[in-house]
């Protein structure tokens, strides 16, 4: 009986629009077309498709960003950040890309970025060859420079600014980032020369838009210079060792040989070249010790070089040599980088060292061990909040960092909450690189929590896995009584 009196109802509104009475409507008119004229009488909103951000969907209605929330980049390489997932990784990123980091959905609606505030830090750093020069000599010190804008580079030497004196050669190159731009300033000093001994300053400033900073090198010159040979100092026992100290200065005296004891009472012999070479005197003295005869092998002894020139006293310089007995070693126990092996021998024993350093290690195995090597295994864990500073309210976001190092191999990071493995998802993912320095393996894993809530609370613990090796660090994420995020 209702449906009956619906559908009358129904007919009353739509028989005018057909130019028809009620009571004839219901045999002329077919279900599709009563359907599409009461559709016309009740317009719905149309569906409208979402936006495209950097030629994906985006993931956010635009009208729900905050007018601040734009674009800032000048570069245009907001897609790029989007695209290498570096919304998250600094504030600056979802600062200046606001709009395309939140559409995207890599970025949180609310939080720090959008303070206006917020500017890309700069980043300077010297590197140098050396850290003592000879009177005299051409000295290149490189200056790097990270930021955004782009930053210039200019010199001080001792606290006189020199950049603008046009004097000294300054080598300029810009290296490409995302967002962020590298300069290196190479500055270049010939014929370097002050008064012996003495130390001077080099200072670099860096400078953009959002402020400067600047980084001291302090370096030394001196009228001699010192260097023992080989720098690769193992000896089999049935061979002589041959050793060879260079010295280039002025007023250089003699050369010197100081020997350990048990080396002096062994035959050596000393032959020594002098010759001078663009104003610099330049001696070459060539120790040979018969070492056949020793009494103790394998024996880990010493040798000091020093200048006759009592001005130079503290310039001596000394070599660590390690006579051992025949070894034989196979064709394809080799080094990926001899000196740098011999360098970090304190890890010789480690999987990894044997790997890359198979010659060293196994000559290492048959020296006389007479300083401590750390030459167990490690395996390691610590984990933080990054950075440490910054203050995290409700739906801010977290990043916590693992850092592990691994002497085994590459070691497996895994992250748990109250100890249940976390799995990535939209809100927790996870930013992981590894590297090789020094013959470990050094990897960083940041665990970042969108828009932190208050079910995100409790322990969350980094775990290191190599093999049956395990090593692990935790923290406790929560809330305080003024709503901030506390660890």
């Amino acid at each position: 009986m209702s449906l009956r009196i619906s559908l009358w109802i129904l007919l009353a509104f739509v028989a005018p629009g057909l130019s028809l009475s009620p009571s004839t409507l219901i045999s002329q008119v077919t279900l599709s077309q009563l359907l599409e004229e009461v559709a016309n009488l009740f317009p719905t909103e149309k569906q409208t498709e979402s936006p495209l951000v950097c030629g994906k969907i985006s993931q956010v209605p635009e009208r729900f960003l905050f007018s601040a929330c734009v674009d800032e980049d000048e570069t245009g390489e907001c897609c790029k950040v989007v695209a290498s997932n570096l919304c998250s990784m600094e504030t600056f990123y979802s600062r200046l890309c606001c709009r395309s980091c939140t559409l995207a959905g890599q970025t949180p609606l609310s939080g720090p970025h959008l303070d206006q505030g917020v500017k890309v830090p700069l980043d300077v750093n010297i590197t140098v060859t050396q850290e003592s020069y000879l009177r005299g000599s051409n000295v290149t010190i490189s200056c790097f420079a990270t930021g955004y804008p782009t930053p210039e580079i200019y010199w001080f030497i001792d606290d006189s600014e020199i950049s603008s004196l046009g004097i000294y050669q300054e080598n300029v190159t810009e290296y490409d980032g995302i967002l962020t731009r590298t300069i290196r300033n190479d500055l270049v000093v010939q014929n370097f020369t002050k008064d012996d001994g003495d130390d001077f300053t080099f200072k670099c400033v860096a400078i953009n838009r959002a402020g400067y900073e600047s980084v001291e090198k302090k370096l030394r010159i001196d009228n001699l210079e010192i260097s023992l040979f080989p720098k690769y100092p193992f000896f089999v026992g049935s061979q002589v060792v041959t050793l060879t100290c260079l010295m280039k200065g002025y007023e250089t005296g003699n050369a010197t040989w100081k020997l350990a004891y048990s080396l002096r009472t062994e035959p050596y012999t000393i032959v020594e070249n002098r010759w001078e070479e663009n104003g610099v005197t330049v001696i070459q003295s060539n120790l040979t010790v018969v070492t056949a005869q020793l009494a103790e092998i394998p024996k880990t002894t010493y040798v000091e070089c020093a200048s006759t020139n009592k001005k130079y006293r503290a310039m001596k310089q000394e070599l660590r040599i390690y006579i051992i007995p025949d070894v034989e070693i196979p064709s394809n126990c080799t080094d990926v980088d001899t000196y740098k092996c011999f360098q970090t021998l304190y890890h010789y024993n480690t999987n990894t060292m044997m790997n890359f350093c198979c010659r060293t290690s196994t000559l290492m195995k048959h020296a006389q061990n007479v300083h401590s090597f750390g030459s167990e295994n490690f395996l390691t864990a610590s984990v933080y909040k990054s950075p440490w500073s910054t203050i995290i309210l409700y739906e801010g976001q977290v990043k916590l960092t693992c850092r592990s190092s691994s002497s085994y191999g590459v070691q497996e990071i895994k992250w748990y909450r109250n100890g249940e493995e976390l799995e990535p998802s939209f809100r927790h993912y996870i930013i992981d690189t590894l590297h090789l320095q020094d013959f470990s393996w050094y990897r960083k894993n940041d665990l970042v929590i969108r828009a932190v809530r208050v079910s995100d609370i409790g322990r969350y613990t980094c775990r290191a896995i190599y093999d049956q090796v395990m090593s692990e660090a935790s923290l406790t994420l929560s809330f305080g009584k003024y709503g901030r995020v506390h660890f």
